[in-house]
């Protein structure tokens, strides 16, 4: 952050089923636009996170906290919930601090690809961050935005 008082600070609780995708772009609706480039991204790199964590990491409690910050050309998109499976993930999985990227891989089973979403998710955002442990696990984005951007500029909020 650019260490301004945040202009936008929102937050807000989801279900962990289907429905938590369209209640997240909606919510983002209600949120005044920032900086259009920005917003396309938070919505697609968010819209893909909160997927992936109601598909695979199965919160407890069926709720998925979500927290926006933005000031200026920046902003953080953080999704707070409790899961068992998401530990696992973080153990494991992609570890965007280190630079790495997710791999992708054929699923003969499935017959579908599989970590195109994380791959998406790592070039959305400047920094994705997730963490696992007590009382919460968190996945953190952060966004910023230099002016140019190689997403096309849309109308909806942030």
């Amino acid at each position: 952050m650019d260490g301004s008082p945040p202009r936008i600070l929102r937050s807000a609780v989801l279900p962990a089923d289907p429905e938590a995708v369209p209640a997240f772009e909606d919510w983002l609706d209600t949120i005044p636009p920032t900086r259009p480039s920005l917003g396309n991204r938070i919505r697609l790199a968010g819209g893909e996170i909160l997927d992936n964590i109601v598909r695979h990491s199965r919160p407890a409690g069926g709720l998925i906290r979500v927290r926006l910050r933005a000031s200026g050309d920046s902003a953080r998109l953080s999704f707070s919930f409790r899961s068992e499976s998401f530990r696992d993930f973080v153990r494991n999985g992609p570890d965007a601090r280190n630079g790495s990227i997710a791999r992708t891989a054929y699923d003969p089973g499935s017959r579908r690809w599989r970590g195109l979403g994380l791959v998406m998710i790592a070039r959305l955002t400047d920094d994705v961050r997730y963490r696992s442990g007590w009382p919460k696990d968190r996945i953190v984005a952060e966004f910023r935005d230099f002016g140019a951007s190689s997403c096309t500029p849309g109308t909806g909020g942030v």
